[in-house]
């Protein structure tokens, strides 16, 4: 019976990330905009993981965190933003959650975060928050492929104050090699 039991989790499991994937494939056809970037100066607090199956847990404690701080200086309307880097050291991601440095200024337990601006990227808008962001990413990275297009450098996840998520990316042309 316990056998039964599993194997219909893992069957769940299986539909929920599928749907996941096909709702964020329409999202991503919908809403896919290439662009510029501007950089950012954010007001954030930083710590660093070995693999992308971390990154969930440290966005979660540094996202709580933040919150905590603003909620102290009486701001709890900022939108937060995420970034990624996984360029600056081969060994580990940097994981960032912070507000717009423009909109608060650096408190004391914050680190002032630059993140540079990219003359082409990509954005994808969630007008709610999709099931699972690394699907999503998954989705918008096979999205880009069918353009000839990958994404690299600094990724941007902003999470916003109506419960929705933006993701953005610098992108670059795939070389003949890569597919």
């Amino acid at each position: 019976m316990a056998e039964v039991s599993e194997a219909t989790t893992r069957l769940q499991e299986v539909r929920r990330r599928l749907d996941s994937l096909d709702a964020g494939r329409r999202t991503v056809m919908n809403s896919l905009e290439l662009g510029p970037l501007p950089g950012l100066r954010l007001a954030a607090l930083q710590t660093s993981v070995g693999d992308e199956s971390q990154i969930g847990v440290a966005v979660d404690e540094l996202t709580r965190a933040l919150r905590a701080q603003l909620a102290e200086l009486g701001r709890e309307d900022h939108e937060v933003v995420l970034a990624y880097d996984g360029m600056a050291d081969e060994e580990a991601i940097s994981v960032t959650a912070g507000v717009h440095a423009t909109d608060l200024a650096v408190h004391p337990g914050l680190a002032l975060i630059v993140v540079p601006p990219s003359a082409r990227a990509v954005t994808v808008r969630y007008e709610v928050a999709p099931l699972s962001i690394g699907d999503a990413w998954i989705t918008l990275d096979a999205r880009l492929e069918q353009h000839r297009l990958r994404t690299e450098g600094v990724y941007r996840q902003t999470l916003t104050a109506a419960g929705g998520v933006v993701l953005q990316a610098p992108v670059a042309v795939l070389s003949d090699g890569e597919h």
